[in-house]
């Protein structure tokens, strides 16, 4: 559902007055949160403001992804946006590779790493598909972690030109095992499934986020969602609604017959994990 247009006009006002704060050379505001030492965007009425007003953000499911992983774990993030998540998993796991593709948001990624003296993260600044080259990112200021790759075909977007890599191609080879995988970037997940068949094929645990709204709008459907997924996880775990599907065909089954509804947004676990 879209956000009434006097709303949206009541938060561009008051993102501009709180971005009028920091007047032409500030940055951003630090919030110490339980998520960590982090500096957020003023502009941003989602993440950004669940910090500085709740002072924590997503903490449930952290929690439960920290249980998933050891002092030593390996954890990669697709769309690390300001490091909200990636800051807490990052105290317990043992190397994190932080992927983000929007210039902005990961000017304050980089940030908030340094803040909170992670020397075992990896940042890179780049946009994650199916095959190497560039794409234009386009940065909300409202919603910043709405940031996204503009669709193919839209020669009218306006954002930053990056470079775009294949998982496959970011994560070292080294990493025999990967322990969690955490991918969110806003519809463009069947892209970068599809260019991650090796780092898949050992990741244990796989946390996307699914919102068939957003995979239409960048070229792909649910379809083609959960058949890059069929092949190579058992369970699928609801984390929204704390429910659990053991095998392919009952997961493939329960996503596939979700009503269409705007808005259908769920996080979700893969993993092969017996019991």
């Amino acid at each position: 559902m879209r956000t009434p247009l006097n709303k949206r006009i009541g938060r561009s006002i008051r993102a501009a007055l709180r971005a009028r704060t920091l007047s032409r050379f500030g940055k951003g505001i630090l919030a110490e949160t339980k998520n960590g030492l982090l500096v957020v965007d003023p502009r941003d009425f989602s993440v950004s403001r669940r910090l500085l007003s709740g002072g924590s953000y997503d903490w449930p499911n952290i929690r439960l992804l920290r249980r998933l992983i050891g002092d030593d774990a390996r954890v990669v993030f697709v769309g690390s946006h300001i490091g909200a998540l990636l800051v807490p998993l990052a105290r317990k796991a043992g190397h994190v590779l932080g992927l983000e593709a929007d210039p902005r948001n990961y000017s304050f990624l980089e940030l908030n790493v340094l803040l909170n003296r992670l020397a075992n993260v990896e940042l890179v600044n780049c946009a994650v598909g199916e095959r190497r080259g560039t794409c234009t990112v386009v940065h909300n200021d409202i919603n910043s972690g709405n940031s996204r790759v503009s669709p193919a075909g839209d020669g009218e977007a306006v954002g930053a030109t990056v470079e775009m890599k294949p998982l496959d191609d970011l994560v070292p080879r080294e990493w025999s095992a990967i322990d969690l995988v955490v991918m969110d970037i806003e519809g463009y997940e069947v892209h970068a499934i599809r260019g991650a068949s090796e780092t898949l094929l050992r990741t244990r645990y796989f946390y996307v986020e699914y919102c068939p709204e957003q995979l239409e709008e960048q070229g792909s459907s649910r379809e083609q969602f959960v058949d890059s997924l069929r092949e190579r996880y058992r369970s699928m775990r609801i984390v929204d609604r704390d429910g659990e599907c053991r095998r392919p065909e009952i997961w493939t089954e329960y996503l596939l017959g979700l009503p269409q509804r705007p808005g259908l947004l769920l996080n979700l676990l893969f993993s092969n994990d017996e019991g």
